[in-house]
């Protein structure tokens, strides 16, 4: 959990703000979705040449999941109407963050992560 602190402090000031921790979240994604494009490319690529012919680019078909909207609602929808409003939204993302921020300073730094449990040193 250390690690993922000192990704997430940019600074490296022993905090991490609330941009910080959107900036790390928005890059662990994109991450992710590199990794996937290179994973689908090599499967695609089969005869290993690093192109795509259009046979092997015709063999493309991603089958999204299958839609699960129960664990956001449940996140998410504080008066449980089977619908989620922007202010619940906002609330139930900047909860973590909020929790975390003891001090309300607007910043989470190494004490108020280890009091949350989010380290444990």
């Amino acid at each position: 959990m250390d690690g993922d602190f000192g990704r997430m402090d940019a600074n490296h000031d022993g905090k991490v703000t609330k941009q910080e921790i959107e900036a790390s979240q928005q890059a662990g994604a994109i991450r992710e979705i590199m990794a996937r494009n290179r994973s689908i490319f090599a499967q695609l690529d089969k005869d290993h040449n690093g192109q795509l012919s259009a046979q092997e680019f015709s063999a493309f078909h991603a089958n999204p999941p299958a839609p699960n909207a129960t664990p956001m609602l449940q996140h998410f929808d504080a008066n449980r109407d089977g619908t989620i409003t922007q202010v619940e939204f906002r609330a139930g993302t900047l909860a973590n963050f909020d929790r975390l921020d003891m001090n309300k300073d607007g910043v989470v730094d190494a004490a108020e992560m280890k009091a949350g449990g989010i380290i444990k040193k």
